[in-house]
């Protein structure tokens, strides 16, 4: 049920970054990867036998990096946002690690690598929160009017 829960607001907030986006950089691969994400994440809630679940995993974990370079790179540049090309980046590399680190605690089936793959989540979830309440305070990503 978690990954299914995971996955419908993934989806939602690909949908709201669509609307958000309004055109420029990343406005149609930002979504599209969150949204792959969510597929992949529903999936993984509903194959629970593996090896399925493992290779549809790797579906929801290798789309949410990609998602996040696009995100830091709409970031890059843009003066109503200072800052978050680093802080998305560095939220990147820390679910990576995570990643790195459950994939090997799997592979050595070891009993914590479902905390690894948690930490992933609650990574990405402390990201998401702090853009919505930045979203919410005003900020926007449509993109820049150049004169």
């Amino acid at each position: 049920a978690n990954f299914i829960v995971f996955g419908l607001s993934t989806g939602i907030f690909a949908v709201a970054l669509a609307k958000e986006l309004r055109g420029g950089f990343g406005a149609v691969l930002i979504p599209a990867f969150h949204l792959a994400t969510a597929l992949g994440a529903i999936l993984m809630g509903l194959m629970i036998s593996e090896p399925l679940h493992t290779y549809i995993s790797v579906l929801t974990f290798v789309t949410l990096p990609f998602s996040f370079v696009l995100l830091a790179g709409r970031f890059t540049g843009d003066t109503r946002w200072p800052g978050w090309a680093a802080y998305t980046n560095l939220t990147n590399i820390l679910m990576l690690l995570f990643f790195v680190v459950f994939w090997i605690a799997r592979i050595n089936e070891r009993p914590y690598a479902g905390v690894y793959e948690r930490l992933i989540v609650v990574t990405r979830l402390i990201w998401v929160a702090i853009f919505i309440l930045r979203l919410i305070g005003g900020r926007r990503l449509t993109p820049l009017k150049r004169i």
